[in-house]
């Protein structure tokens, strides 16, 4: 019993550094990412769906930026990028997809990008703390906060009430486009949407990009909430508002004739529309988050260690206390053990009668004494005995001693096997 609480502790002991090892603490449900296949408010589902009924062609980038050329033409085309990123998708490398995003678009390709930097998003809600260092590694442009006359950072959105169980409402944000600028014809102004309280940001005094234009300033703050500059050949068009061209935004105000108009302008003929999945968490490359993060891999590490357990708690004795091991008998113990099953099994006097006749059979087949049957085919010792006596080693008294043991044993009277057994030995000691 001890054993088996020993191996119990032991296998939940194993149990609790793996779980350690592979499981991290539990998190709450997340917000689904702002990707091309997701047909939440937040996705880009319907955008993706409309331009390719309007027979623009579109394409999910599940990889880095280092794949652009391969994936489109070599100039002419548009990619949308959503920010900010997932940790595991940018991490420390994002610097070197910049490298590689900056020499696409020098080429003469348009880059969108779409930051929540100037609305809170529930996708957004934990994550926005890196996105003005991840918009300043992509395009150079850093940003702050814009402040009021009381040097207090501007705040808009929906105020959060603790003990209110109603969810909360989002709160539009109105841009209101520059007059003349051929990328807002047709459009009076563009709405973005935030779920939470959020700051408003403007481009730093001191920022990389010296020649950034505002499009569009806000309806009731100040400053703007989208900008454009060139970078080489192409075009670089930053947006504050992820939520510009979402599902839940992209019929808002003239957000999709803005889109139209950017898209007629800077999508060649042959160009595509390229949303970047890949640094949202879809990616066609090994993912080790994502594999130890999936419900089937915990399925089965537990099933595993559930039938490991039942294994070691099993009534086998696999391992149950070692047995000693056996050793090899003696030839004293083996005399001892013949010796008890000839007692168990025979009369003494059958006992003492088959030791001659065992004797008396093996000097015949050595030629010593020639025996003969008996009509009945039982052997018959009687001619043995003389035979014996002309030995000339033999000794006669001795012959006759062991002859009348052997009578004696045959009519049925008890003989010390001991006697017999030193009167067979000393007759094998003058025979040989």
């Amino acid at each position: 019993m001890n054993d088996r609480l020993v191996t119990l502790g032991g296998a939940l002991l194993a149990l609790i550094v793996l779980s350690l090892l592979l499981y991290s603490p539990a998190q709450a449900p997340s917000a689904p990412r702002p990707t091309s296949q997701e047909r939440g408010p937040d996705g880009y589902y319907a955008l993706k769906t409309w331009l390719a009924t309007a027979g623009i062609k579109v394409l999910s980038l599940q990889e880095r930026y280092s794949t652009l050329g391969e994936k489109a033409p070599e100039r002419g085309n548009v990619l949308i990028v959503t920010a900010p990123f997932l940790d595991y998708a940018g991490g420390d490398g994002l610097a070197g997809e910049a490298a590689d995003l900056t020499d696409w678009l020098d080429r003469g390709n348009m880059l969108i990008l779409l930051s929540a930097l100037n609305e809170t998003p529930k996708w957004a809600a934990f994550g926005r703390a890196g996105l003005p260092g991840q918009i300043r590694v992509l395009t150079g442009m850093s940003f702050t906060p814009i402040v009021d006359e009381d040097d207090q950072a501007y705040e808009v959105g929906p105020e959060i009430l603790t003990l209110s169980s109603q969810p909360l409402e989002p709160t539009p944000i109105t841009l209101l486009p520059e007059a003349g600028h051929p990328l807002f014809r047709g459009v009076d102004s563009l709405q973005g949407v935030t779920d939470m309280s959020t700051h408003l940001w403007a481009p730093a005094e001191q920022s990389d990009r010296n020649y950034v234009m505002q499009l569009a300033p806000y309806a009731d703050y100040p400053g703007s909430g989208l900008w454009q500059f060139r970078q080489g050949e192409g075009m670089v068009l930053i947006s504050g508002f992820a939520s510009l061209f979402a599902n839940r935004g992209i019929n808002r105000a003239g957000n999709a004739r803005f889109l139209e108009n950017v898209l007629a302008y800077h999508l060649a003929p042959d160009g595509v529309v390229i949303f970047d999945d890949y640094h949202q968490g879809i990616s066609s490359l090994y993912d080790p988050d994502a594999f130890f993060s999936d419900p089937r891999l915990h399925i089965s590490i537990t099933f595993v260690i559930l039938f490991w357990l039942l294994y070691l708690l099993g009534t086998s004795a696999r391992f149950g206390r070692p047995r000693p091991g056996r050793e090899i008998p003696r030839q004293s113990e083996l005399v001892q053990a013949l010796a008890g099953f000839m007692t168990r099994k025979l009369r003494p006097v059958d006992a003492g009668r088959l030791l001659i006749e065992n004797w008396l059979d093996a000097h015949n087949r050595g030629g010593t004494v020639l025996l003969t049957d008996d009509e009945t085919g039982r052997k018959n010792y009687a001619g043995a005995w003389p035979q014996l006596r002309g030995k000339p080693l033999l000794d006669s008294a001795q012959v006759d001693a062991l002859q009348q043991s052997y009578e004696q044993q045959v009519g049925g009277t008890k003989v010390d096997l001991r006697d017999i057994c030193r009167q067979l030995q000393a007759l094998d000691t003058r025979l040989h």
